[in-house]
């Protein structure tokens, strides 16, 4: 199975900081080269940099980085992935105007993803919330990659309900299914496209990372459905409208779900998949009451069409926290994929088959990280029972930084009822470009980190 190693593979960025270069002996040349070589997608060997942080040092040090990162995906290329923000939709209709809307066009391998964006109202000053508008359609026999009118027609809806259903101001990036031959959301080349155009969205349209949404009706809300828990620490939070089924509720625990059915939406399961998801999800909320905030609102006398306003203006009131102080993550494979990071974890090596069950918390006022990890390894017969075993085929890598304990004092990390670790930690300039480049989010430039087991 192929991993996403965040967001390595061509989706890389780095630069260093003109103050590091001080007080460290390493020439400025050899961090352009490291810079180009990951930016290209190379593994370049790690720098003996011996620059460390104070806890007051790392704000300033984050916004340079980030500046120096962004100038370095400019000399990649990266500004010109995307189309820019446009004009808000009530200015393009002034005095009942026609708006001029610019479609682009991602890819992946040789799938191409024709799309627009659309803007709404004015943009607040920590940038603007994104939203992920998955049209319906599907799946069908056509001799064209974009050939089926169905899916032409049910993207061009989405295109007239952010202008004139959905309410939250924000920046709306509206795809056009890649394949109709092959359908669905969750293929590869969509996992691939989406997670590097959230990437660029963030560094050159604005974007708030903690507000970041994927909604989706009917096929658009399976997909829904199967995207948030796989890219669960991207979002702030999912909505399914007019499509209901079964997900890795495990992964839901610190991004808000909404379900909006009709309670005559019977076609295909849909209400009666809708219900035992979030019977699911309230089952894992019962234990852990801090988490795994969800909503199914059943629209009485409603089918397959219902109120699409309700999700996106319920979605907007929920914000990303990317330090959650408990993680529950189920890595498994979706599209022959597996991701290496959730959060404030990463893993050396994911699953050759199979799948890792990892809860991790963190205690600030003792300074302590505890987790349990397993291996969960499938029957070898069919209907047999998986079995499970402490994991070992992968150390764990914990991202720490000021918000969640203190840096200053020795760290302890308990591993499956033992302690592998015990000691002080140092926030590192490195670490932290290791971090932004791998995952492209500042959020997630952790400045400390230690692995442990394997």
């Amino acid at each position: 199975m192929k991993l996403i190693n965040g967001l390595m593979g061509g989706a890389l960025g780095v630069l260093c900081l003109s103050d590091a270069l001080a007080q460290s002996p390493i020439a400025e040349n050899t961090y352009a080269k490291w810079m180009d070589e990951a930016l290209a997608g190379k593994s370049p060997a790690a720098l003996n940099d011996e620059t460390m942080l104070k806890e007051g040092d790392v704000a300033a040090a984050k916004t340079k980085l980030w500046a120096e990162y962004k100038a370095a995906a400019k000399r990649a290329g990266w500004d010109k992935h995307l189309l820019s923000v446009p004009e808000p939709i009530e200015k393009m209709t002034a005095g009942g105007k026609k708006p001029k809307l610019q479609a682009g066009k991602l890819t992946s391998d040789d799938k191409t993803m024709p799309y627009l964006f659309m803007a709404k109202g004015k943009k607040p000053a920590a940038g603007w919330p994104m939203f992920i508008c998955l049209h319906g359609g599907g799946q069908h026999k056509v001799d064209t990659a974009h050939g089926w009118d169905v899916n032409t027609r049910e993207w061009q809806a989405q295109m007239s309900l952010t202008a004139r259903v959905y309410k939250p101001a924000g920046l709306y990036f509206i795809p056009r299914m890649a394949d109709d031959r092959l359908g669905r959301w969750w293929h590869k080349h969509n996992i691939d496209i989406f997670t590097r155009m959230i990437r660029d969205a963030i560094l050159f349209n604005d974007v708030d990372s903690n507000k970041i949404y994927i909604m989706g009706i009917s096929q658009g809300g399976y997909g829904t459905c199967h995207l948030t828990p796989f890219l669960a620490d991207l979002f702030a939070g999912g909505g399914s409208m007019a499509g209901g089924m079964m997900t890795v509720t495990e992964n839901l625990r610190n991004v808000a779900f909404r379900s909006d059915i009709g309670e005559k939406d019977t076609m295909f399961k849909r209400i009666e998949l809708a219900k035992e998801l979030h019977t699911s999800i309230d089952a894992l909320k019962a234990k852990d009451p801090d988490g795994y905030e969800n909503v199914l609102a059943i629209q009485e006398g409603r089918g397959h069409g219902i109120d699409y306003s309700k999700s996106p203006s319920w979605l907007i009131t929920h914000t990303r926290n990317p330090y959650p102080t408990k993680i529950v993550w189920r890595c498994y494979e979706k599209a022959g994929l597996y991701r290496d990071n959730f959060y404030w974890l990463s893993l050396t090596k994911t699953p050759e088959k199979g799948e890792f069950d990892l809860t991790a918390s963190v205690d600030k006022a003792r300074n302590l990280v505890t987790i349990t990890a397993e291996e969960v390894i499938p029957a070898k017969e069919k209907d047999g029972k998986a079995t499970r075993k402490p994991l070992t085929s992968s150390k764990v890598t914990v991202n720490l930084n000021d918000d969640m304990v203190d840096l200053d004092q020795e760290v302890t990390v308990m591993l499956n009822g033992k302690q592998v670790f015990k000691g002080k930690l140092k926030r590192s300039r490195f670490t932290m470009m290791k971090n932004l480049v791998k995952r492209g989010d500042i959020n997630y430039a952790f400045p400390a980190e230690v692995t442990v087991g394997g």
